[in-house]
């Protein structure tokens, strides 16, 4: 990825409306032109002369605006590789939008720059550098989104991606864009879960007793392991792959620490997959964190767990949560990390260290917060506090 795009801003009177860089597309508009003076001097419209006139005109629309980016509201930055390929790692270059420029996007504060953040070599909502749901925040400013593979900035904590996370059961990585653990590497089963028990039967209460509590910590869940190691060890392409896409308050497997229901310390989590018994659809939302019955209950699995302390971000929270003031001392938090102080910043004249506590990680903070952190790098998606690497 080329981490550092020109921080050149386009000017709005060098760029049409769709964002592409106007220079080269003048050449067609002679040619529209020309059309129209034919038609002109025509004594008779005819029917050969209007076909000249839009193939004409549809040649040039096309040169015009073909590889802009639908519903571009952002300015690009570096105008040499705007609907170009400029040889980065970059898997994708939808529609001719170079993802490795940023775009300058508006918020409460002003403006920022947001880098395309993709999933899997896609482009979803939470990383597209719009505001899709119109609530004036867009993918990781947005308290909705759950990550750069989350196509849905607005209702329900699931992805909103067809075929993701939707094997029964069987549980991988929840916070990629595909059900299956090829690619993760992380293996988890609900009948090892001691909610799965009568009358409710949750997490997946959608299922019945399908799913239910075995009560069997040998039960093989995948990979080699059971029910038990499942808990105390995940493989290294589990905490590789899902590791960085994993909130805060989350194991990998969708289990979070959040909201009333939760109690971290008894392992007792919310599954953001959880679906309306009667209906099927999603109903776990951040509105509804204390229903048990739209945000069911699950048990954590410690050995992919991402904890959360006071002076960190966790998943759900809103850009004005308020810090205790012992987070700008060097006192540990509860994630057991040491918390510097204000001293310690990164990114930004106003950016604490102890918003990040992974090794080698940029801090990073959601807009309206108060801090000032520099934007994460194309490549990396900010997830609760941490600039963090997306997957190609």
């Amino acid at each position: 990825m080329v981490q550092g795009a020109s921080q050149t801003v386009l000017k709005p009177a060098d760029r049409g409306a769709c964002g592409c860089a106007l220079g080269s597309h003048f050449a067609p508009l002679a040619g529209l032109v020309l059309a129209l003076l034919s038609i002109a001097g025509m004594k008779k419209y005819t029917t050969k002369g209007w076909l000249y006139f839009l193939c004409t005109t549809s040649l040039f629309l096309f040169m015009r605006c073909g590889g802009c980016q639908e519903d571009f509201t952002g300015m690009a930055l570096d105008d040499a590789s705007v609907g170009t390929d400029d040889g980065g790692t970059s898997s994708v270059d939808l529609n001719g939008v170079n993802l490795d420029g940023g775009v300058i996007v508006k918020t409460d504060g002003g403006t920022k720059v947001c880098y395309y953040a993709t999933c899997q070599g896609k482009l979803y909502s939470c990383g597209d550098c719009l505001d899709n749901d119109g609530d004036g925040r867009f993918d990781s400013d947005d308290p909705d989104c759950l990550g750069p593979c989350d196509n849905t900035e607005s209702g329900a904590l699931t992805l909103g991606i067809p075929g993701g996370n939707n094997a029964p059961c069987k549980a991988d990585c929840y916070f990629d864009q595909d059900t299956g653990t090829g690619n993760d590497s992380c293996f988890w089963d609900h009948s090892c879960d001691p909610f799965e028990v009568a009358p409710n039967y949750y997490p997946e209460s959608s299922l019945g007793n399908k799913c239910a509590y075995a009560n069997n910590p040998n039960l093989g869940v995948g990979g080699g392991l059971t029910c038990s190691t499942a808990q105390a060890t995940q493989s290294n392409t589990c905490k590789t792959v899902c590791g960085p896409l994993t909130p805060n308050a989350c194991d990998c497997f969708g289990c979070c620490t959040i909201g009333p229901q939760a109690d971290a310390a008894a392992k007792k989590g919310i599954w953001l997959g959880s679906l309306d018994t009667n209906t099927g659809q999603p109903s776990c939302t951040l509105g509804t964190l204390a229903d048990p019955n739209k945000c069911h209950p699950c048990t954590i699995v410690s050995s992919c767990y991402r904890a959360c302390g006071p002076c960190q971000y966790c998943l759900g929270d809103p850009p004005t949560k308020v810090f205790p003031p012992t987070c700008f001392q060097s006192l540990p938090d509860m994630a057991g990390q040491p918390a510097p102080d204000m001293s310690g910043t990164t990114g930004g004249s106003n950016c604490p260290a102890f918003l990040c506590t992974d090794p080698g990680r940029q801090a990073c903070s959601p807009s309206g917060s108060g801090f000032d952190c520099a934007p994460c790098p194309a490549g990396t998606y900010c997830n609760t506090g941490c600039c963090q690497p997306t997957i190609g």
